[in-house]
């Protein structure tokens, strides 16, 4: 059974899922293709408000659809809360940072500046190190388009933070080579559909996981699968 570790799938919070119907309709999805647990992680940027505003919107939109999921007898994959923390200067002093982690975790799913990175990029994610929390990286495979930002990830892997990478990026043709070679590297901890709906962003994890298994032999999932079920086990303080 898979474990999604990035997805969009609650209601009308974010980019993703627009209202109950897509949300019921991607986990229905996400059922059928063998997921047992996924996380929703809607986007969270601290420059549009306080961890604790998005807190509320997103519990809300989690009890909206926990409620529709009830009232329709849905068969869906178990949810845990989190969020998609884009990096910023001051995150790692905000005081109610363990509110964004994974839920039950100390794991804080951190979507690092679309460009080039610069220093403060990577202290930032030293400090959250540091303040006690476990870094994974979202879609690690996106960023290798920007030059210098390989160096930079060289440190950062050594830190020992987590990698997560997209399901469409694998199943994609045009990526899926270089997906498949970093996952082969052995740094890839993790899969996520970042699912956003049912039609220009669906889940496609199955898709992803059949494409590794063929590629690169079941041994190469089942060594995602099982650090999977270790970040999971990596409780709060």
């Amino acid at each position: 059974m898979f474990l999604d570790f990035h997805s969009h799938v609650l209601p009308g919070i974010d980019d993703g899922a627009k209202d109950l119907a897509t949300s019921l309709a991607m986990l229905g999805e996400m059922q059928r293709q063998g997921t047992s647990l996924v996380l929703a992680t809607p986007h969270f940027c601290l420059s549009n408000g306080s961890i604790e505003e998005f807190i509320v919107r997103r519990d809300e939109a989690y009890g909206h659809l926990m409620a529709a999921v009830e009232a329709t007898g849905a068969v869906i994959p178990k949810i845990l809360r989190g969020a998609e923390v884009l990096l910023s200067t001051e995150l790692a002093e905000q005081p109610d940072l363990s509110r964004l982690c994974i839920e039950g975790t100390r794991c804080i799913l951190l979507e690092m500046p679309y460009g080039p990175w610069r220093s403060w990029m990577v202290n930032t994610v030293y400090e959250v190190q540091n303040a006690g929390f476990y870094p994974i990286m979202a879609h690690l495979e996106r960023y290798f388009r920007f030059s210098g930002n390989e160096e930079w990830m060289d440190d950062l892997l050594s830190s020992g933070l987590a990698v997560q990478m997209n399901a469409g990026s694998i199943v994609n043709r045009e990526r899926q080579r270089f997906c498949l070679k970093l996952i082969k590297s052995g740094i890839v901890d993790v899969l996520g559909s970042d699912a956003h709906n049912m039609d220009s962003r669906p889940p496609q994890y199955k898709e992803a996981v059949a494409i590794i298994r063929k590629k690169l032999g079941d041994a190469a999932y089942q060594r995602i699968e099982q650090n999977g079920q270790e970040l999971l086990e990596l409780k709060l303080r």
